[in-house]
């Protein structure tokens, strides 16, 4: 260990031994720096032409002090052994840098087979549903962008060890399906700096479109007698819209770059957008040439960026994206000059139908958006960042700012051209009337955002404002955990309003689907009333001016306007004092109640549940009727009925089926029913057989019971299920069999069916009476008009009205009623003592139609039929 007790450097060299120092020379042979040799050591500072212990250990002459430093000798003797084997160490550098290149694509290559494992997780669990296996596609192509972007950055990090090669430039002709060229140029180097450090040997990569250059140097690189750099590198151009040229500087004299650690060698970088070459003049030549021009050239002075970012990008992001904090120093500048050379116009290629297939492919390389299928994080993260960018979307501030402005400022202006255009202009020039209002606008908010109001400002740095940079990295995250929270509040309120609007639709409540018919049927009344007078005032012409009042009311100055608002807001709250808001609160509170998607699918799953438990108990506590028939001792029983009737009279037999009807409806008693059976068997079977004239009307009353007992088995209540669909028509299907089985018997049958008829006349009372006689006349009707229109057709060959039997009458069948109300009249005017013959009244008050068609009566017409009387 070496010390000395004054801390000089000369009595620590006086103090070594001169053999040591005789051997380090021998070892590592004259330690030259580029100056002359030295004969005495490195301390002999006496001597001009040899090494100081500064200039030996690699400090700059600085004018600091020649004391010796901890570590200068180390520093000498390692310098003197690179001199010595500087192919070695260059070799060691080489192997250890692609071996370091060689584990960084092994970990790209195993992250890729992680997410493509998962991506093949995914795409089985999706194969059987053909939606989400879309979704699928959908997010496989933008979950590999990330791994792409990284393997992108790694190929730059290479590509910065060799320089760059002619014979890598796009051809000077553009290949068929390319829009033109770019030619970038590097013109020199300012203030590249490594770790506060100057930077050695910067050099520069240019990348367009997911093609990369070698290493550029700049013109002052090339020395004279050494091989002679590139500075100049040629791209084929697909897209100037959205296409940027980065530019990457590396130092490729650092230790850390030589090693293959080329993120700790990077100087800085940016993006230069291809519309920023066109657009970059404003004035209207610049404009003229901006539209119409092929050829742009420009050199700028571009501001390098810290590696956080541009690593693996393909944008800039503002800092509320990115997070990054500004850097504590510049890190250095560098002048490019570009020429971009066109087939086409800009004005021709914005308009041109280009396939941009690899320019996207290239674009998703440097950045995922929508996160990885692998990664949970990284789509929640996606998600934040979806949200932000669709608050800043919604973000109308400076539209609102300047309508305001020019709202304020030219108020008369804008209330007449208002009033002319609504009150006199045709509709076909209100979209001439627009337009200029449109192209005004425009620059106004042009004018506004130009102002970069602070809190809508983009920075490229968290602190660029000089707020802290942790309190600006918490503020934006909660910022994005809010706007996250209120997204998902939003869908929430969505989705219950849309899924009680989908319980009320399913009828799931028939008391709730009720009371919301009744208010869709007001709803659509008050629509309705609205609609008509909607077309009534646009018919009338008066729409114009309910247009343009308040149009007008809004394009006063604020003035005005702000006692209009005030006396507006008191009428509103005069009425709602007047009136009140009653009905308004029972409709929220209504709708409110309206069981949403988790409470109609507790209710759901409530009744499932409780139908279940009961269909369980059912079966439990419910035996089959063959095991309760087991049970029971049961006695069959057999009736016999005499072979030949007694002496029975028919008034008799008609009593006994007057009180067993009044006894069937007055209990409700099924005519299917046992008993009742039973007894339709004893009055058929005590009917006298002997005399046959005499018991027709038993068998016509027999008759009459057992049709007027089928019709009740099919009508009743209790078995067919009356007021039903299927039990009306089941009814009028009884009746048509029924009718149809006695017009078969003949004038028995007939007879049977009269006699029913009339005792349904005679007790209408009783309950369905009225209903069977209403539907044996619809019967009747219509037989009877069927029938006769297929006689007159085929005796007549009558058609349509004619068709119909006794049309005359028909037809004349009105007047006919009204002459005889009238001929009451008459008749009751005479009764109670009034001259009828005297009264003109009724010949001038009343008109006598009445009369058949065809007939000659009396003068054939007048009084009709009743002109007798």
């Amino acid at each position: 260990m070496l010390s000395t007790p004054h801390g000089s450097s000369d009595n620590l060299v006086e103090g070594l031994p001169q053999e040591g120092v005789t051997e380090a020379e021998e070892l590592c042979g004259p330690m030259s720096f580029g100056g002359g040799s030295s004969s005495s050591g490195p301390g002999s500072k006496g001597d001009s032409e040899g090494k100081t212990w500064k200039q030996w250990a690699g400090r700059n002459e600085d004018g600091s002090s020649e004391e010796y430093r901890f570590g200068d000798l180390t520093k000498g003797f390692v310098a003197s052994v690179q001199a010595k084997s500087g192919g070695f160490v260059s070799t060691m550098q080489a192997g250890i840098c692609d071996l370091k290149h060689q584990m960084a694509d092994t970990a790209l290559s195993l992250r890729e087979g992680h997410e493509q494992r998962a991506v093949d997780f995914v795409r089985t669990l999706a194969r059987e549903d053909v939606e989400v296996k879309e979704m699928a596609d959908a997010a496989f192509a933008a979950s590999a962008a990330g791994t792409s972007a990284e393997r992108f950055w790694c190929s730059i990090c290479k590509d910065a060890h060799s320089d760059h090669k002619q014979e890598y430039d796009g051809p000077l002709k553009p290949l068929k399906g390319l829009i033109g060229s770019l030619e970038a140029r590097v013109l020199g180097m300012e203030g590249i700096r490594l770790d506060a450090k100057e930077a050695s040997q910067p050099v520069c990569l240019f990348v367009l479109e997911g093609h990369r250059t070698g290493a550029l140097h700049p013109p002052s690189s090339s020395e004279a007698g050494s091989k002679a750099f590139l500075s100049m590198a040629r791209f084929n151009v697909s897209e100037v819209a959205g296409s940027d040229l980065g530019v990457f500087v590396f130092d490729q004299c650092a230790t850390s770059f030589r090693l293959g650690d080329e993120d700790k060698a990077f100087c800085g970088g940016c993006f230069v957008p291809l519309a920023a070459i066109i657009q970059r003049s404003v004035c209207w030549s610049a404009l003229y040439s901006g539209l119409l021009g092929t050829s742009f050239e420009v050199e700028l002075t571009l501001n390098l960026l810290p590696l956080r970012v541009v690593r693996a990008k393909s944008k800039l992001q503002p800092a509320c994206t990115s997070g990054t904090k500004n850097p504590m120093m510049q890190l250095g500048q560098v002048r490019v000059g570009l020429k971009l050379s066109l087939r086409q116009s800009p004005l021709e290629l914005y308009f041109v139908d280009q396939d941009t297939t690899s320019f996207q492919a290239s674009a998703e390389a440097m950045g995922a958006s929508a996160g990885h299928v692998s990664n949970p994080l990284s789509v929640l993260n996606a998600a934040a960042n979806a949200a932000g960018r669709t608050g800043n979307a919604l973000k109308m501030e400076s539209w609102a700012a300047a309508l305001d402005e020019l709202r304020e400022s030219y108020s008369p202006v804008w209330v007449g051209c208002w009033s002319v255009g609504t009150l006199g202009a045709p509709l076909w020039c209100w979209p001439l009337l627009v337009a200029p209002f449109l192209w005004l606008f425009a620059w106004k908010v042009k004018m506004v955002d130009s102002r970069f109001i602070k809190g809508e400002r983009h920075n490229l740095y968290v602190n660029e404002d000089g707020d802290p940079a942790p309190k600006d990295l918490m503020r934006e995250a909660v910022k994005v955990q809010l706007s996250i929270m209120q997204l998902t509040d939003s869908v929430n309120r969505l989705a219950s309003q849309l899924e009680k609007v989908k319980f009320l639709v399913a009828a799931d409540d028939r008391c709730l689907s009720s009371i919301i018919a009744v208010l869709s049927l007001a709803a659509a009344l008050a629509l309705a009333v609205a609609l008509w007078i909607s077309v009534y005032i646009c018919n009338s012409g008066f729409w114009r001016y309910l247009l343009w009042l308040p149009g007008t009311a809004v394009l006063l100055p604020k003035s005005l306007r702000g006692p209009l608002y005030k006396a507006l807001a008191e009428a509103e709250f005069r009425r709602r004092q007047l009136l009140g808001d009653d009905m308004e609160r029972r409709l929220a509170g209504f709708w409110h109640r309206v069981p949403d998607g988790k409470e109609a699918s507790h209710l759901q799953l409530f009744k499932q549940e409780l139908r279940e438990v009961s269909q369980a108990r059912a079966r439990t506590n419910v035996a089959s009727f063959a095991d309760w028939a087991r049970t029971v001792v049961t006695r069959k029983l057999s009736v016999g009925w005499p072979k030949k009737g007694g002496s029975v009279e028919k008034f008799q037999i008609a009593k006994t089926v007057a009180a067993l009807q009044s006894m069937k409806s007055k209990y409700s008693i099924d005519d299917g029913d046992v008993d009742m059976l039973t007894l339709k068997e004893l009055l058929n079977s005590v009917s006298p057989s002997s005399s046959a004239p005499s018991g027709g009307s038993l068998d016509a009353a027999a008759s009459a019971v057992a049709s007027l007992a089928a019709t009740r088995a099919a009508t009743a209540p209790t078995n067919s299920g009356r007021g039903s669909g299927s039990g009306d028509f089941k009814i009028w299907e009884t009746d048509l069999s029924r009718l149809g089985n006695e017009m078969g018997r003949g004038l028995p049958g007939v007879q049977s069916e009269l006699s029913r008829d009339v005792y349904l006349a005679e007790h209408l009372s009783n309950q369905f009476a009225a209903s069977d006689l209403l539907r044996t006349v619809v019967i009747f009707g219509v037989i009877y008009l069927a029938v006769g229109s297929f006689i007159k057709y085929q005796t007549n060959g009558a058609s349509g009205i004619n068709m119909i039997p006794h049309v005359g009458f028909w037809v004349e069948y009105p007047a006919l009623v009204v002459d005889g109300i009238a001929y009451s009249k008459m008749l009751l005017d005479g009764a109670m003592g009034k001259s009828t013959s005297a009264s003109s009244s009724y010949d001038t008050g009343l008109c006598l139609d009445g009369g058949i068609r065809g007939a000659s009566l009396g003068r054939g017409g007048g009084a009709g039929a009743f002109e007798a009387l």
